[in-house]
This record gives C-alpha cells, sequence and structure tokens, in this order.
C-alpha cells in the first residue's frame, strides 16, 4: 500500500504522522508504557501503605536478630550471603575454606532459622 501511495505521488509523512496520532487518541493510547514518565512504575510498583511498610521493617528485624543468634561461623556466612549478596564461592575464598562447608554451614544455618519461626508462628 505504502508504495502504491508513493507512486502516485500522494504518500506525504505529515499525513500518516497525523493519522498514527488521531488513530492513538481515539483508541486512549496516547501513553506509553515504554516513556519514562512514571506511569509504568505507578501501575507496576505500588508504594506500600504505612502499615505495611512497619510490618515488613519488623519482619526483617526478626529475621535479622534471628541470623545473629545462629552460631558464630553460621551467622557470618548467611549475613554475607543474604545480606551482603556474594555468592558461596566468594564466601569461601574470604575465609579461605571449601566451598561445600560454605553451602553445608549456610544449609544448617538456614534449617535452624525455619525451625525458630515455625515454632514461633504456633
Amino acid at each position: 500500500m505504502d508504495r502504491k501511495l508513493r507512486a502516485s505521488g500522494l504518500y506525504n509523512p505529515k499525513f500518516t504522522e497525523a493519522a498514527h496520532e488521531r488513530q492513538m487518541y481515539r483508541y486512549k493510547a496516547q501513553y506509553s508504557l515504554d516513556c519514562d514518565n512514571g506511569i509504568e512504575d505507578a501501575v507496576v510498583h505500588r508504594s506500600p501503605t504505612p502499615e505495611e511498610a512497619l510490618e515488613d521493617k519488623q519482619l526483617r528485624d526478626q529475621i535479622y536478630t534471628a541470623v545473629m543468634e545462629l552460631p558464630g561461623k553460621q551467622a557470618k556466612r548467611i549475613y554475607a550471603r543474604f545480606y551482603l549478596d556474594m555468592s558461596v564461592k566468594e564466601i569461601a575464598q574470604v575465609e579461605g575454606v571449601d566451598p561445600r562447608r560454605v553451602r553445608d554451614s549456610i544449609h544448617l544455618g538456614l534449617k535452624k532459622l525455619e525451625k525458630v519461626f515455625s515454632q514461633a508462628s504456633e
């Protein structure tokens, strides 16, 4: 179709752009989620209510307290893994131990945390 219009000399980019804008207006598509005007963030990332923010902070504080009550190495390794976002391999290199020992220690610590929180919820 575009070729026929161009060949006939009736093709004008201004008209096609205006037609496109009219179509976007009619179908209420004037907002694009790809642009940086914050519409996408407002739709996808709903800001938490004050109550939700408080509950989230309290839960994070409880988890942090429970982690710090674990034996020293487990607490340090879980803190490094989940709070500092270090990999098991990086933790093992820093400590100078085998990665399997770090992985097993983190696994045991998480099991203890699971037990603590399951008892608290009962």
